[in-house]
C-alpha cells in the first residue's frame, strides 16, 4: 500500500520533539494537527530527545470505532 508521505525517520533513530511554541503555532482551534489530537500532557516532552520505537501508518479510533490511514506517518517514541 502506498502512503502519501514516506517516513522521515526510521526505527531506532533519535529525534527531538518540537518546542512548545512550534507545536502550539501549528495546531488548529480544536487542538489538532492533521487530525491528530494534541493534549496538554505532551507539553512535558517538548524539546526533549527520544528514540523512534515504531512507525504507524494507520490506527484504530475507539471513539469512532473505525480504522484510519494517516497522511503522514505517526511515530511511537520511547
Amino acid at each position: 500500500m502506498k502512503y502519501k508521505k514516506p517516513a522521515k525517520f526510521k526505527e531506532d533513530y533519535i529525534v527531538r520533539v518540537r518546542s512548545k511554541n512550534d507545536i502550539l503555532s501549528s495546531i488548529d482551534t480544536h487542538n489538532k494537527f492533521l487530525e491528530s489530537l494534541f493534549v496538554d500532557q505532551i507539553l512535558d516532552y517538548c524539546g526533549k530527545e527520544f528514540k523512534v520505537q515504531k512507525i504507524v501508518y494507520n490506527y484504530f479510533d475507539e471513539h469512532k470505532y473505525r480504522m484510519f490511514k494517516v497522511i503522514e506517518p505517526l511515530y511511537f517514541l520511547d
